[in-house]
């Protein structure tokens, strides 16, 4: 299965994403900022992330900075 991680600081929009995904059977975990997509990122192997790019604490870009850092295979999408 593909794990996909879900990174917004709206928990609506965050939760209509990741039902979404799991309805089209794929793993989700979901973050509520930039620094909290990087600990995942860090834990497990995504093949996907969806991020925001406006975030509290970590932006998107920063973060698809250091996401990069740790997993060049990882395919990160911003909204």
């Amino acid at each position: 299965m593909r794990r996909v991680l879900v990174v917004d600081d709206d928990i609506v929009l965050q939760t209509s994403v990741k039902e979404a995904l799991i309805y089209h059977n794929f793993v989700v975990d979901v973050a509520g900022n930039g620094k909290e997509a990087l600990h995942a990122v860090y834990k497990e192997k995504y093949d996907l992330v969806v991020m925001d790019v406006n975030m509290p604490e970590m932006d998107g870009i920063s973060a698809l900075s250091e996401i990069k850092k740790v997993d060049q295979q990882c395919i990160v999408t911003g909204k």
